[in-house]
Parts: C-alpha cells; sequence; structure tokens
C-alpha cells in the first residue's frame, strides 16, 4: 500500500497540481478569442475552477489525513499491533468521504464533457481551442485512473487490513 499510496501522490496528484494553472490559462485564453460567440467556454472555465478547487482540497486531506493513517496501518501490522485509529473511528470514515468527493469530481468532468460535446471541437477553433479540449480530456482520464486506483484497490485493502488488525490477524 505505501507503494501504491507514494504512485498516486507521485503521479496523479502531481499531475493535478501541473494541469491545473495550464489548464485555467488556456481556457482563459481561449474564451478571450472566442468567449463572444460561444458562451458555453464561461460555464467550462467555471466548472473547471470548482473542480480545480475541490481537487486540491481533496489531495491535501488524502495527503495529510487519509494516507498518513494507512501507512499507520500498515505499520500497526508490521509491528503486529492493534491500531488506534486517533479520533477517526475508522479508516473508513475518511475514506467514505474520499469516495463522496470523486463522485463528485467525476460529476464535474461529466458536466464539461457534456458541454463541450463530448470533446467536439467547433469548426473555427484555434490552436489553443484545440490544446485546451485535449488536456481537457486527459484531465478526465486521469481523474479516472486515480480514482480507480484509490476506491478498487487502495481503500478496500486499507479497510480489510484495518478489520484484520482489529480482530488480531496480522498475517
Amino acid at each position: 500500500m505505501d507503494f501504491l499510496i507514494q504512485y498516486i501522490v507521485n503521479n496523479h496528484h502531481q499531475y493535478v497540481r501541473n494541469a491545473i494553472p495550464t489548464i485555467t490559462a488556456h481556457l482563459q485564453k481561449t474564451k478571450a478569442a472566442h468567449g463572444n460567440k460561444y458562451d458555453f467556454i464561461a460555464k467550462i472555465e467555471n466548472t473547471f475552477a470548482r473542480i480545480s478547487m475541490e481537487l486540491t482540497s481533496h489531495m491535501m486531506k488524502e495527503e495529510r489525513i487519509l494516507f498518513p493513517l494507512i501507512k499507520y496501518l500498515a505499520d500497526s501490522k508490521t509491528f503486529k499491533e492493534k491500531p488506534k485509529t486517533r479520533g477517526f473511528g475508522s479508516v473508513q470514515n475518511p475514506i467514505k468521504q474520499m469516495e463522496a468527493e470523486h463522485i463528485s469530481a467525476g460529476n464535474e468532468m461529466e458536466e464539461i464533457r457534456a458541454l463541450t460535446n463530448n470533446y467536439t471541437l467547433p469548426e473555427d477553433s484555434c490552436a489553443t481551442f484545440q490544446l485546451t479540449y485535449n488536456e481537457l480530456a486527459e484531465f478526465e482520464k486521469d481523474l479516472h485512473k486515480h480514482i480507480h486506483l484509490e476506491n478498487n484497490i487502495l481503500f478496500p485493502r486499507a479497510i480489510e487490513l484495518e478489520e484484520n488488525l482489529i480482530n488480531g490477524i496480522y498475517d
């Protein structure tokens, strides 16, 4: 689980941190050039701003709360100790919050996909317009991979680990 956490932080979280300002700048440039003709660009920009704020907060919570808790559980297994969950009650509580935020982020990206008509460019789109749609599509793909790794691999393993440790199973 430590490796998977590092992979998520180094690849997906870092990608998001790098992509947000770039996509934001390209959306602003596209809106300045085409916003009068295509009012949906402003809606895309607003939706992307929301998802950017949500993901920035989400990643901070994962890196400062959930991931250290999962690492603590792994250490508890190494030392064959029953975990003390430090006020969280269970790893399931922050995981449920993260999963709810994953749903919200997915919904925001679906809204962008709908606003862009599945990233279909207008005939008169400039190079920045094209680049922006490509970046948004790539951002969505990365988000889906990120969510898959957490929801389907990391989180179930962390829950199972905690349950085993609580029951005194250290193997």
